[in-house]
């Protein structure tokens, strides 16, 4: 922890330069990184075919609807917003 104390100014002023610059897989892969290290990568891939999917019947109507990924990607909101959120408890807890 000291040595992320170190870097915070270092961190934020990237943040600060970089904002918004992130393409959303590289969002995601921060976020899964941060939540499910062990999974990450395996969620990034299945995060990349929904994207892929999404964006071929969006940018050039060649998905057919009912095949877009539905359910996998209601699988990876699920899972990544319980962690978030027992994250987030879990900490309120610690610090009451």
């Amino acid at each position: 922890r000291r040595r992320l104390r170190a870097a915070e100014p270092l961190i934020e002023r990237f943040s600060s330069v970089m904002k918004d610059k992130y393409r959303i897989l590289d969002k995601f892969r921060i976020m899964a990184a941060a939540l499910d290290p062990i999974a990450a990568e395996v969620d990034a891939d299945t995060f990349k075919g929904i994207k892929d999917n999404r964006d071929s019947f969006f940018h050039a109507m060649k998905t057919d609807p009912g095949a877009l990924p539905v359910e996998p990607a209601r699988r990876l909101l699920r899972k990544y917003l319980r962690l978030h959120l027992d994250r987030a408890t879990s900490r309120r807890a610690t610090t009451a």
